[in-house]
């Protein structure tokens, strides 16, 4: 993905592309909401993009949205916490922290592969220039 894409996708206020699904957020009076207030890197901003599409769009056509209430990196996965919704609203939330562990957290790569580091404990979700990159200059 460019670096513009990226940016334009990072400025849009998810309460106004996707209303019914972050009404929790709006009627607390958290707005504007962008991606980048979520607790995960942006190498999967893409990805939350995309499955909150597919959020949306499976609430505009059964009636019943789920209601996101936190995203945020678990165990090296991107995991979308929600309420309401059906049983649809579910399979897409486990696809999307199945296809997280294939996608690199820092730069987008298709190639990754979960580490965990002894230094600091957590699981990553990197692809092995990331890998070389980061945690051997110790820029995490």
């Amino acid at each position: 993905m460019k670096k513009e894409t990226k940016i334009r996708m990072v400025n849009i206020d998810l309460t106004q592309r996707f209303p019914e699904i972050f009404k929790h957020w709006i009627d607390r009076g958290i707005v504007p909401m962008y991606i980048y207030n979520f607790s995960i890197r942006q190498g999967w901003y893409s990805l939350l993009f995309k499955y909150l599409e597919k959020f949306d769009e499976q609430g505009k056509r059964t009636g019943n949205f789920a209601e996101i209430s936190d995203i945020k990196e678990k165990f090296g996965g991107l995991d979308i916490s929600f309420y309401g919704g059906d049983a649809e609203s579910f399979k897409i939330m486990l696809e999307a922290y199945k296809e997280s562990y294939t996608v690199c957290e820092f730069c987008s790569s298709p190639n990754a592969k979960q580490t965990s580091m002894k230094t600091d404990g957590w699981i990553y979700t990197i692809c092995d220039s990331c890998y070389n990159n980061k945690f051997h200059k110790r820029t995490l």
